[in-house]
């Protein structure tokens, strides 16, 4: 299996979500601690940190043969596989059985977490149950029917103000919680989770993705 990093049109795109300007909110002292970042904030590092190779890689010519390649064994891909199917193991231990709504962070031992949800997890598990639907971890049908019923959710319950929805809710009723902010970004980035699941199954009754923006 060979690796290629994205092209840069790509992860300029992903740039967007993650400018300098919102960073003190990230790191405000009424926020929780570095040490306890979520998986939203843990993915805002991996981004941050490929956004940080576009210097070295940005004069390198656009065609796929200039671009640096590396081979991947077999153990590489069965370690890399066993990474993401625990990925989505969190997407499913973390939502609400009812409400799709998935917790902003788990802690690390297993034990119980009360934790409310993120708009933004939320978005994110849309894209790993397209993944695991793609692995063949969950059945396709298994995966569609859970995306729908937590889109219909979002659209129907879930508290939100011009289209934009609440950073954090409640994880049984979709409330906002803790008095915390309406977030472009976090609405961005559900939003944006939903068209990959409308675009992988082709679901033409799928109409989640548009509704939220609207109302």
């Amino acid at each position: 299996m060979v690796f290629e990093p994205p092209p840069l049109r790509c992860v300029s795109r992903i740039g967007i979500f993650f400018h300098p300007q919102n960073w003190p909110e990230m790191l405000s002292s009424d926020k929780p601690s570095i040490a306890a970042l979520g998986l939203r904030r843990a993915a805002c590092c991996v981004f941050a940190l490929l956004l940080g190779l576009l210097p070295a890689t940005a004069t390198r010519a656009n065609s796929p043969a200039a671009r640096p390649t590396a081979q991947l064994s077999a153990a590489d891909v069965a370690l890399l596989d066993a990474i993401e199917h625990e990925g989505f193991r969190f997407f499913v231990e973390q939502a609400h059985i009812k409400t799709g709504l998935v917790r902003d962070r788990a802690r690390a031992d297993g034990s119980s977490s009360p934790g409310k949800a993120s708009i933004s997890a939320s978005g994110f598990a849309f894209s790993a149950w397209v993944i695991a639907a793609d692995r063949g971890w969950v059945g396709r049908e298994t995966a569609m029917e859970h995306i729908r019923q937590s889109l219909q959710f979002l659209v129907h319950h879930a508290a939100r103000q011009h289209g934009f929805f609440y950073h954090f809710l409640e994880m049984d009723t979709g409330a906002r919680a803790w008095q915390c902010e309406v977030s472009s970004i976090d609405t961005s980035l559900l939003l944006a989770g939903a068209i990959v699941a409308r675009e992988y199954f082709n679901d033409p009754g799928d109409h989640g993705a548009r509704q939220p923006a609207a109302r």
